[in-house]
């Protein structure tokens, strides 16, 4: 399956591009307005399942380039222009989400994958995806609260089990995003379709795909906030994004396989 996954990667490459591009912008426009202080350590962030493969989305908070608007958002006294950084932030990143993974979509049934098929799918979907964004924002700031209440009762147990329960929710929800896209949906339609999407598949499989994808994302973010070198940033999106899309490539197949499993259930 990995197989399949990358050698439409390779086949499609130009759907690299697109967040490619958003990367790079971000990059430069955050290099030339506020500057980009990195500092080195010993942490990372990772992917598991469907997410607009950035350089940027695999940086620590401390070396995050919105971190950076928000220190000089600081020093300027305007928390207002710190929310309206992310806001544009956001709509731009849902709106390449959507025509991403449309074209991914797209890719793995051999259609069109041009620019005109991309606006199509961005225009179409980014709503959902801002609608969905909204409701993981607020997911994480209730299971911060549960496991800040978690860590003050039982330590370092109460944060291994909150980071266990938000990866066990991830994984059983790994088909969500495509979900929005394959099946024309909003998102709580989107959940249940891709819960009994999840059952549908093999277990193992789901399993080695997310510990593979993890590990290798890890490994990426580790690389970049140990060297914590701007310059890398740009120098390393393309290999990264690359990397990630295959893995989305590959994790579409497995959703396609999941569907005709259920089909003939």
């Amino acid at each position: 399956m990995f197989g399949k996954g990358f050698s439409k990667a390779k086949q499609h490459w130009c759907i690299v591009l697109y967040p490619l591009l958003f990367d790079w912008l971000t990059i430069l426009i955050a290099t030339v307005t506020v500057g980009i202080t990195m500092s080195r350590s010993f942490a990372t962030d990772f992917a598991i399942g469907p997410q607009l493969p950035t350089v940027e989305g695999l940086l620590t908070e401390t070396n995050s380039l919105l971190m950076n608007y928000e220190a000089f958002a600081q020093e300027m006294n305007g928390g207002w222009l710190m929310m309206a950084v992310f806001l544009i932030y956001l709509i731009i990143a849902v709106f390449i989400e959507g025509g991403y993974y449309y074209l991914i979509w797209r890719g793995i049934n051999g259609e069109s994958v041009d620019v005109r098929t991309f606006l199509s799918g961005a225009r179409k979907f980014w709503l959902r995806f801002f609608l969905l964004g909204l409701l993981v924002m607020f997911l994480v700031f209730v299971a911060g609260f549960a496991g800040l209440l978690l860590m003050h009762y039982f330590a370092t147990f109460g944060f291994v089990l909150t980071l266990i329960v938000i990866v066990l929710v991830r994984v059983v929800m790994i088909y969500l995003e495509f979900v929005l896209v394959t099946e024309d949906t909003w998102v709580i339609e989107s959940i249940d379709r891709a819960y009994h999407l999840f059952k549908a598949s093999k277990l193992s499989d789901v399993i080695g795909f997310a510990l593979l994808m993890g590990a290798t994302s890890a490994a990426f973010g580790l690389a970049l906030n140990l060297i914590a070198e701007p310059w890398l940033l740009p120098v390393a999106a393309p290999v990264v994004i690359f990397v990630l899309t295959g893995f989305l490539f590959t994790l579409m197949f497995m959703m396609d396989d999941a569907r005709m499993r259920l089909q003939k259930a």
